[in-house]
Parts: C-alpha cells; structure tokens; sequence
C-alpha cells in the first residue's frame, strides 16, 4: 500500500487518511476529530447592468457567455433585459468569475490562470470540437 500511497495525490492521501481515522473510531481505538467550517454569506444581487459588463469584460457574445456558464442564451438574454434574474448556484458563479480575489486560489489549486482571455479562449476550443464532431457526424 506504501507504493501507491505515494503515487495517490494529496487529496486522495488526505481521504484515505481520514477513512482509515474513521474506521479506527469505529472500532474504538482512536478518537474523533472535529471540523468547523464557516459558510459564507449568500451571493450578493447581480442586475443587468452588472451581467452585461461582466459578460462585455470577458468579450464574450450571449451564446458564449451562456456556454461559458452552463445556461441557455435565452437565460443570459433575459438577465440581461431583466427578465429573469439569476439565482442559486447562477449568482454564486457569476460571483466567483467576477471577483479575482475569489477566483484566484481555486485557479491556482487547478495550475489556472484565470483571466477573461483563458475563459474566451476556452468556449471557443469547446465550440470547435462541437463543430468538428458535427462535421464529422455528417460524412
């Protein structure tokens, strides 16, 4: 176990760990430890304005933009007309990818440097592989 131990990632090692802990406290021979954890405040409100400049910050169209977030263009439109308002896990990402100070760790424990650019250039690395795969699907 030693030799893939040290093959395991430290995430893993870390879940291994805390899985032989548990099955050692179940078994009576080791005690508990605790962890607390602090949850943060809601994400604030977006209105459109703010959708907009985010979107028009990352240079993006509604379709990118929409792509880039896992909703419809439809979505985006009526965020942006006030039509609809984001919320729920939509308004927490749109506050990660609009606050750099929230970003940039999680980026950074992914190797990623997350800027307008990367997010750009990553939808449209996505749209090319859809547009060859559906070239392709067609011959």
């Amino acid at each position: 176990m030693t030799s893939q131990k040290e093959n395991m990632s430290p995430f893993a090692r870390e879940l291994l760990q805390s899985m032989e802990e548990t099955i050692a406290y179940l078994k009576g021979e080791g005690t508990a430890r605790e962890t607390r954890l602090t949850l943060p405040d809601p994400p604030p409100k977006v209105s459109q304005r703010q959708i907009q400049a985010l979107r028009h910050r990352f240079d993006m169209t509604q379709t990118q933009f929409a792509r880039f977030l896992n909703v419809s263009a439809k979505t985006i439109e009526g965020w942006e007309q006030g039509v609809r308002v984001p919320s729920g896990v939509a308004l927490r990402m749109l506050q990660v990818i609009g606050s750099p100070a929230i970003l940039t760790p999680f980026a950074q424990m992914s190797g990623i440097v997350m800027t307008p650019i990367v997010a750009k250039q990553t939808v449209k690395r996505q749209e090319a592989v859809k547009a060859r795969t559906a070239r392709k699907n067609h011959q």
